[in-house]
This record gives structure tokens, sequence and C-alpha cells, in this order.
């Protein structure tokens, strides 16, 4: 079993002892952008964006890379209806790319935040097709 998670729990050490501060705003917006997503996932079409936007915003201010504010952006200028249909996968193919930037960096908090936030929102863009 040690040898399976071993390399895992390596990586997450190194990453935490390359940069403690790093870690922990990765780990904290990891919270914030996963709580984020779960909710919207679970409250399509109409998630309470009037709950959801500050905490959002919070978390993209910590990544601070195109994608993220390039949706946020969308979900501000169209509120009270984002256009989640369009939005949906733009999201998720960011969040792929993170990931996959994330992995080549060996940075596992963003990885595995990225990786996650692939599957919920493919779970909330499923939903939302099939109502």
């Amino acid at each position: 079993m040690h040898d399976i998670f071993g390399p895992t729990l390596q990586w997450i050490k190194d990453d935490y002892r390359s940069n403690r501060i790093r870690f922990a705003v990765e780990l904290l917006a990891w919270a914030v952008s996963i709580g984020c997503s779960i909710t919207m996932a679970l409250t399509v079409p109409n998630p309470p964006l009037l709950a959801l936007y500050p905490v959002w915003i919070a978390g993209c201010a910590m990544y601070a890379w195109a994608i993220s504010i390039g949706c946020a952006i969308t979900m501000a200028v169209t509120v009270p209806n984002p256009p989640l249909l369009a939005l949906y996968p733009v999201w998720i193919s960011g969040c792929a790319m993170y990931a996959w930037a994330a992995y080549t960096r060996k940075s596992f908090g963003m990885l595995v935040n990225y990786l996650l936030l692939v599957a919920i929102d493919m779970f909330g863009l499923f939903r939302m097709l099939i109502q």
C-alpha cells in the first residue's frame, strides 16, 4: 500500500517544503473553489449567485488566472441569468489545462484541485443538460 501512496505523499511534502506560503494559499483556494463548484453543480440551473460570488471572487483572486477571471467577468456581466451552458465547457477546459500545468510543475495541491473541479463541473454540466 505504501508503494502506491508513497510517491504521492512525498510529492505533497516536497511541494509544501518548496514554498509553504504558496502551499497554504493553494490549499485555501482549493477549498474555496471546490465549495463553489459543488454548490453550482448541485443547484444548476439556478445557483445562489449572491452567496457564491464573494467566495468565488476570493478564490479567483488567489489564482488570478485568465480563464477564471474570464468566467467571473462573464458571470458578473450576465447576472442574474449567466449563460451557464456556455460557461461550463470553458471552465471545464480551463481546469483541465490547469491540471496539466500543475502536474508538470509538480504542484500536488493545484493538480488535485483542478482534477476535482473537472469532475464536479462535468457533473453540473450533465445535470444541466438533462434538465
